[in-house]
C-alpha cells in the first residue's frame, strides 16, 4: 500500500500528492515522481514505461522529450513559480 502526501505551494496554491522520497510502489508497479521543465507539472512515470522508453523519457501530459529531472517533495520546489511546497499532513492511502 502506497502512502501519498498532499503538498501544497503558499505563494500559487499549486497542490501535489507524492511520497515524501519521490517514489512509490503501486498493486501495478513502481512509480517514480518527475518535474516536467516544458509544462511545470509533477508527473510518476511507472518504472516498465521508464524501461520501453530507454534514455529518453517523454513526459505523460505534453508529450516533450528531455524535460523531466526527478523530482521529491522534499528536495524540490513547486514546478509553476518554484515556492517551497508544504506539506498539509492529510494523507491518502493508495493501492
Amino acid at each position: 500500500m502506497a502512502e501519498l502526501q498532499l503538498h501544497k505551494c503558499p505563494k500559487c496554491g499549486y497542490e501535489v500528492q507524492a511520497n515524501q522520497l519521490g517514489h512509490d510502489t503501486f498493486m501495478d508497479g513502481e512509480y517514480y515522481d518527475f518535474r516536467c521543465h516544458n509544462c511545470n507539472e509533477i508527473v510518476s512515470i511507472n518504472v516498465f514505461d521508464m524501461a520501453k522508453q530507454g534514455m529518453t523519457l517523454t513526459c505523460p501530459e505534453c508529450n516533450k522529450s528531455d524535460m523531466l529531472s526527478n523530482w521529491n517533495p522534499v528536495e524540490g520546489s513547486c514546478p509553476k513559480c518554484n515556492s517551497h511546497l508544504i506539506a498539509s499532513g492529510e494523507y491518502i492511502m493508495a493501492n
